[in-house]
């Protein structure tokens, strides 16, 4: 009986490769069933479709595809598809003798009268029989099977390759190891300057800068991949040398072809780059690198530190009145501030004659420019002592004992000077130790009697308040 048989491709067109192929090699084993002289085919037709071309002996309303008799009663037949028939559906049969209408007659699997195909496997033929049906696969493939009895298609991995190096600098004249890794057959783009093509780990030895190409196959299935190889003679140029005060930054830089480092580490802020960031705490010289392969270049750059370091002296401690001479050291020009009490400011040894304990800051420039802060600090000590009260005065207009006050040679600074009368009224009030009360009260001249006073002024390293009574007399 003639049964039609066909192949049917349907889907999008997919990836394709020009050039490409596409290999599935077919297996049936047909124990137990009768073959006739011409042996085994598969058979079908394709359905019309301009894009697909089937290469192999496969052609429609012609004698079917000769199958190989491996041994005992299993055949095999290896069919070429374009690779714009990946992912597409095919349908065939396996047929038992080799003609299509030969006296005999074909027998072909999955008939009405014959055992049929498991529709796992299978679609309808329209004539009342099965046919078997796969996707064709990106790569190759292998169908194994058994008469009338479904099997899978075993498709063969897309294959897959990983190389190293990345790109890489080599010097003019080195030559560097190739890898290339893959469960596939590798092969490199041939190229005079590879130690071999039809291996994984050939040595370049490249003059100009040159791609590597290579390809890994499994079937007719292709990955491929490429290594980039800078050739160079390396060069280097650094910026010029700095001067930095202390706690201060640069950026430094640097030109040239090669990979660039720089060393020491100390006080960059990057050691693989071309523009690092110095803040070093000391003179220091930096190296700078290029490397390409055996290769190496080097420039350098002095980073000079001022660390300005200048010393005010030690705190001082003095009674009011007393002096002393400040020495200072470490720059090359000072600025004291405050002014008060010293005989120069822009001077490395002022005399110092303080009234009250002050700070002094020492600000000193380098020759360069860099400053530097120190200070002291001189306490005033005012003796209690020193320190006297008339019991009387008499604001009578003749030139003697005319005002009442505190008497002292150190006219130390007071806080508050004060007199009450006998009721506790203010009559009088200074914060100026020279300040006098002349006996009159919103200028009028105040009654005889005797008055309270109070003084509060530092003396003796401590806040201290004097009391005491004057008589006024007129």
């Amino acid at each position: 009986m003639q049964t039609k048989i066909f192949f049917l491709f349907i889907g999008l067109l997919t990836g394709y490769r020009s050039g490409a192929q596409i290999i599935i090699t077919f297996t049936i084993d047909v124990t137990g069933f009768e073959v006739g002289t011409g042996g085994m085919h598969i058979a079908g037709q394709f359905a019309t479709d301009s894009s697909i071309s089937i290469t192999e002996d496969w052609a429609p309303g012609v004698t079917g595809s000769a199958m190989t008799l491996l041994s005992g009663s299993a055949y095999q037949l290896n069919v070429t598809f374009p690779f714009s028939a990946a992912g597409k559906l095919l349908e065939f049969e396996f047929v038992r003798d080799s003609t299509w209408n030969n006296a005999s007659g074909d027998v072909s699997e999955g008939n009405p009268t014959d055992c049929c195909l498991d529709l796992t496997c299978g679609v309808s033929d329209q004539s009342g029989g099965i046919n078997r049906i796969i996707t064709i696969p990106d790569c190759s493939g292998t169908y194994n099977c058994a008469w009338n009895i479904c099997s899978d298609l075993i498709a063969a991995p897309t294959p897959a390759i990983t190389v190293t190096p990345g790109n890489v600098l080599i010097c003019k004249g080195d030559s560097i190891q190739l890898n290339a890794s893959s469960i596939a057959t590798v092969n490199w783009q041939a190229d005079a300057t590879l130690s071999c093509w039809q291996c994984n780990n050939p040595i370049a030895s490249p003059d100009t800068t040159t791609y590597y190409y290579v390809t890994a196959t499994i079937g007719n299935c292709v990955a491929a991949e490429s290594i980039f190889v800078e050739v160079v003679v390396p060069t280097v140029k650094a910026s010029s040398d700095t001067l930095l005060c202390n706690g201060a930054s640069a950026q430094l830089s640097a030109t040239g072809e090669g990979n660039i480092s720089w060393s020491p580490s100390a006080g960059l802020s990057c050691t693989m780059c071309d523009n690092p960031v110095a803040s070093p705490t000391s003179t220091i010289l930096y190296y700078v690198s290029a490397a390409a392969g055996s290769c190496l270049v080097k420039d350098s750059i002095l980073i000079t530190v001022d660390a300005i370091s200048i010393n005010a002296g030690n705190d001082e401690q003095l009674l009011l009145g007393d002096s002393v001479q400040l020495n200072a050291d470490g720059a090359s020009q000072y600025s004291w501030q405050p002014p008060d009490g010293l005989s120069c400011i822009d001077c490395a040894s002022p005399v110092a004659v303080p009234i009250v304990t002050t700070t002094y800051t020492l600000t000193g420039t380098s020759e360069n420019g860099c400053k530097a802060i120190d200070e002291l600090t001189i306490e005033v000590i005012v003796p209690c002592d020193g320190i006297f009260f008339p019991n009387a005065f008499t604001p009578n207009g003749d030139g003697r004992n005319e005002t009442f006050g505190p008497i002292s040679d150190l006219h130390p600074p007071i806080k508050a000077f004060r007199i009450h009368n006998r009721w506790g009224q203010l009559v009088f009030e200074s914060n100026n130790f020279s300040g006098q009360w002349n006996g009159n009260f919103h200028g009028e001249p105040q009654p005889l009697g005797a008055y309270v006073y109070d003084l509060e002024l530092v003396c003796d390293g401590g806040t201290v308040v004097l009391k005491g009574l004057v008589s006024l007399i007129r």
